[in-house]
Order: structure tokens, then sequence, then C-alpha cells
């Protein structure tokens, strides 16, 4: 191995670039314009979708306790 990335990993990662892009355009545009000031920084589409997961975790144990109780 050299010290310089195979052309397949730069491939590789500008194929994994060019979606992550993707994916983070699709992710803020289908949030509201409240959501959107939290996940806009992040780099990485999953990233976002993390972020989004925990912040309605709370949200989704109130409502489960609610209707299980």
């Amino acid at each position: 191995m050299g010290k310089y990335p195979s052309g397949t990993q730069v491939e590789v990662r500008l194929r994994w670039k060019e979606s992550n892009e993707i994916a983070h355009c699709y992710v803020l545009a289908s949030v509201t314009s409240t959501l959107y000031k939290q996940p806009e920084r992040c780099k990485i589409a999953k990233d976002i979708l993390d972020k989004l997961e925990d912040m309605f975790r709370g949200q989704v144990i109130l409502v489960s306790t609610i209707f299980l109780s």
C-alpha cells in the first residue's frame, strides 16, 4: 500500500460524499422550519437522523405510557 489511496478508494469516497449530500438535503427538506435549526449543523445524514431520533424519543415514550396505561 502506498501513501495515497487507490483509485477505487477515491471513487468510493466520492460516491459516498455525493450520496451523503443528497440524503442530507432530502432529510433537511422534509423537516419543519422549527426542526431544521438543530440538525442543519450535522455533516453526515446519519447524524441528522440520530439527532431527530433523540429529539423525539421522549415524546414516543410519553405517548406509549399514556396509551398503555
